[in-house]
């Protein structure tokens, strides 16, 4: 894996459902990685020297791993077909440096438009599940 900076060109996200499926892509944003904190605060816990405190305690919880928004290229021969999927599809992003990210998601997001005079583009969304694959 190559490290340092990249342009946002020659990147390309593809999904698999069944067949593989590349997309041309405008723009990507995310994953928006979020944890949870749990508060393990107790009657007991908030003890500080004797005196009793007024600070809760927390734990990290669950991590979300977010989504991620794309901007398409709209081409309708390529509607993807895991709208229809029942469970998390396989996807990547190919990064410009030869970065591979790879997991599995879920298209909860599909907005194509075709303004008039003007490229057709398709707004899509995908919900992260599990981790992300690094290579």
């Amino acid at each position: 894996m190559a490290g340092g900076p990249i342009i946002g060109v020659d990147n390309v996200f593809a999904i698999t459902a069944g067949s593989v499926v590349q997309f041309l892509l405008r723009d990507i944003t995310g994953p928006g990685l979020s944890r949870a904190s749990v508060d393990t605060s107790s009657q007991a816990s908030a003890d500080i020297d004797g005196v009793a405190a007024v600070v809760q305690t927390f734990a990290p919880g669950l991590i979300d791993p977010g989504e991620i928004t794309l901007s398409l290229i709209f081409q309708p021969d390529e509607t993807p077909p895991m709208l229809t999927e029942a469970h998390p599809t396989a996807m990547t992003i190919a990064w410009a440096d030869g970065s591979i990210w790879s997991f599995s998601g879920i298209v909860t997001g599909w907005s194509p438009s075709a303004p008039y005079g003007d490229l057709a583009t398709c707004d899509c969304t995908v919900k992260v599940s599990g981790t992300i694959g690094v290579a």
